[in-house]
């Protein structure tokens, strides 16, 4: 038996009368499990993986490091056209605007309306045309644009110096690219020149574990570490590689004499990484002359041949998760470059802005043996930028994946919160233009990967505003779910008592999920969620006054019951959010709180926080078909049950400050086996965490049984899950 990370403490089974407490004197009143499953589909919690960065605790890759082919870039935006001419359109939205001439020779798509498919050059383009908004002209002609249609534009580079590496200033005239001389069997399409004067040093760095003593090391380099790449020399050359902590002894400092034809060389080093959380560096220092660089590779030997990290890999089969969603910020990506090997991958960009706005990340196909190996099923989030042979390559991308990967079904999602103007460079917020683009690329990538394939189309919508989610919804009828996004008390303001806090954690919700699932039910359509947590970013309160929900125990049994209220509504498909993320920036004063990870990081603790740990009691109880557990008219207390193949189990969450005796009565004679276990979280308080130490566990404790009920104590504000006897440890 393997161990896990939950403690067991004692078990006891005992046979009552049916619905007698399992303490006290009272009987407990009963809970009835539905004999008829719920419709729709029925899926364990899935996990967004989220995106990929260089100095938090999303270091997912194995190859830590981020763009290791020296890659060039990729920007990509949506226009919505707010007026036009023959030869001429302007945008919308004054804060998209870049550089005067930033688009000239990239390309134009219109994507909606009665020119959608027409493509063509953007001969210019200007950060303030008419009436100060972005304006683009085109070659051809393009005569027939009319007001809120969605045109994308791509602008690829590939003769700039690359992203997630730095040059010192007095530098940046000795370090260039060179797309004609290259290594050996590279799937790249350039290589990295350093060419320094005589008795100067050309140096390029790039940088990974950068939060500091706020988190501590969130990468730590210990033990057996591999190094490799390739290079080669002119005249002299000299390359120096530095790997090191800023104010630390270098953790490897190797001289390499390289010589004029390519070679790789490939260095293995054994580590101590026990100083200060200080950042992280490579660098690679040329000297005497010219070297060239190409196809950069750190990892940890226990991670040879994985694309992901093994904590990666271990949190997720700990999570257990029913999908992982492949958000990465993709928005402006191409399908080439969500296919391509990681030293082709370029970086890509979709909002205004300079270095910091671009992104590096994970494949598709990186994705799809990701989700092999984990047991769960992709869900993928097409960009709103795609072409229509970018539709259709994606469908017969995955129509290829899908036969490889065995998977149950596909989630095929058009952009991500089209509504949400954060994403507004590449989003589209209008339902009827967002139905319009979502219709025509869910047809090609259904034509592209076939019949046989099971594609689940999704379009997404606003939470907070119900109405405008089933807009969306009624305007793609093709869809074949719509997704939102429940997240959990976005504002706390200063000064609360720790009780006023919870109680606003675990308001209700307005009706919103009522209304969505009447709407949806309305329409034919299933409810899906694409993203949930905790979002306490706004108001005044301060971090700690944050952190005791979004780390806190209790964040983790909110978490909890808002899944089962999401699973209740129709929403057989959801997804918490995120894998990985320390802590994030508060919007409306200085500071952090500790979200959105799932995991408090991915080392050296792998802890996982509440949330983590509530997806994973979830996952275990519901291992089937979902049943309605009906009973008392308590919105105290949020009970949901699953008949898996081992039996049945069971999830209750409970709101009430007080505990309670629950006896739940299963549909007799159906030869399933009764709940036999209990699995509770347990904390020392609402407020303990697992960030310094592992204060919150799981525990397994006693449940009665008798006949066709189960009778167990239910804590206050806690979260218990009921598992069949042989349910696997």
């Amino acid at each position: 038996m393997r161990r896990r990370w939950w403690q067991i403490s004692w078990l006891a089974v005992s046979f009552l009368p049916a619905c007698q407490p399992a303490t006290g004197s009272d009987p407990a009143e009963p809970y009835r499990v539905a004999a008829e499953a719920m419709p729709g589909p029925a899926r364990r919690v899935g996990v967004n993986l989220g995106s990929w960065s260089w100095w938090g605790a999303e270091q997912l890759g194995a190859n830590v490091v981020m763009n290791p082919g020296f890659e060039g870039t990729i920007d990509r935006a949506l226009a919505i056209v707010a007026d036009a001419g023959p030869h001429r359109f302007t945008d919308d939205g004054a804060g998209l605007g870049r550089a005067d001439g930033f688009w000239a020779s990239g390309t134009f798509d219109v994507r909606t309306g009665p020119l959608a498919g027409v493509h063509g050059t953007l001969t210019d383009s200007r950060r303030a045309g008419r009436r100060g908004q972005p304006e683009f002209w085109t070659e051809p002609v393009v005569s027939g644009l009319l007001p809120g249609d969605a045109v994308a534009l791509t602008r690829v580079r590939d003769d700039g110096l690359p992203s997630h590496w730095w040059v010192p200033d007095a530098a940046t005239a000795w370090v260039s690219t060179d797309g004609r001389d290259r290594a050996p069997g590279s799937p790249g399409r350039r290589s990295l020149k350093l060419q320094p004067p005589s008795g100067a040093t050309a140096e390029i760095t790039t940088y990974l574990d950068a939060i500091g003593d706020r988190a501590g090391k969130l990468l730590p380099v210990s033990g057996r570490w591999l190094l490799s790449f390739w290079c080669r020399a002119q005249g002299a050359g000299t390359l120096e590689v530095v790997l090191a902590r800023q104010g630390q002894a270098a953790l490897l400092r190797r001289q390499v004499q390289a010589g004029a034809a390519w070679s790789r060389q490939q260095l293995s080093f054994t580590a101590a990484d026990d100083g200060p959380p200080t950042i992280l560096s490579l660098s690679f220092r040329a000297s005497g002359g010219g070297v060239y660089l190409d196809d950069v590779d750190l990892r940890a030997a226990a991670d040879t041949g994985q694309a992901f990290r093994a904590q990666v890999i271990r949190a997720l089969r700990e999570l257990h998760p029913g999908y992982l969603r492949d958000w990465c910020g993709q928005l402006g990506d191409a399908l080439e470059n969500r296919l391509a090997a990681p030293f082709a991958r370029r970086s890509w960009r979709y909002r205004p802005g300079e270095r910091g706005e671009l992104l590096y990340s994970y494949s598709l196909p990186e994705t799809m043996d990701l989700c092999r190996q984990v047991g769960a099923w992709p869900w993928v989030i097409v960009p709103t930028t795609f072409t229509d042979d970018e539709c259709l390559g994606l469908g017969q991308y995955l129509a290829g994946a899908w036969r490889e990967g065995g998977f149950g079904e596909i989630v095929v999602e058009f952009g991500n919160e089209n509504w949400n103007a954060l994403f507004r460079p590449a989003g589209i917020a209008d339902p009827r233009v967002h139905a319009e683009a979502a219709r025509r690329a869910f047809g090609l990538i259904r034509r592209g990967a076939g019949p046989e394939v099971p594609l689940v189309t999704v379009a997404n919508g606003q939470y907070s505003a119900p109405e405008r989610a089933l807009a969306v919804a009624q305007a793609l009828p093709e869809a074949a779910a719509l997704a939102v996004a429940p997240y959990l008390l976005p504002e706390l303001a200063p000064g609360l008592d720790l009780a006023r806090r919870i109680e606003q954690l675990l308001a209700d919700d307005g009706s919103r999920w009522a209304t969505l699932a009447a709407g949806a039910q309305r329409l034919h359509q299933q409810l899906a969620v694409a993203e949930v947590n905790l979002h306490t970013l706004g108001g005044g309160a301060t971090p700690p006054e944050r952190d005791a929900l979004t780390a806190g125990a209790i964040g983790g049994v909110a978490l909890a019951r808002t899944l089962l209220r999401g699973y209740a509504a129709g929403a057989g498909r959801q997804c918490a959010y995120v894998l990985a993320g320390f802590d994030a920036r508060l919007a409306d004063s200085d500071g952090y709180t500790r979200l959105w990870g799932l995991v408090r990081d991915l080392g050296p603790t792998c802890r996982l926080r509440p949330t983590g740990m509530a997806v994973a009691l979830v996952n275990r109880a519901l291992a089937g078909p979902l049943h309605a557990v009906n009973g008392a008219q308590d919105p105290t207390l949020t009970l949901v049950a699953s008949r898996g193949q081992a039996g049945w189990g069971l999830v209750a969450v409970s709101t009430a400050t007080a505990p309670r005796s629950v006896c739940v009565e299963f549909p007799p004679g159906d030869g399933q086996q009764l709940p036999a276990r209990l699995l509770r979280l347990e904390a020392t308080g609402p407020d303990a965490n697992n960030e310094d130490a592992p204060r919150v566990t799981v525990v397994e404790t006693g449940l009665a049984q008798a006949g066709s009920a189960v009778t167990f104590q239910m804590p206050g504000q806690g979260l218990v899950v009921l598992l069949p006897g042989t349910e696997d440890l």
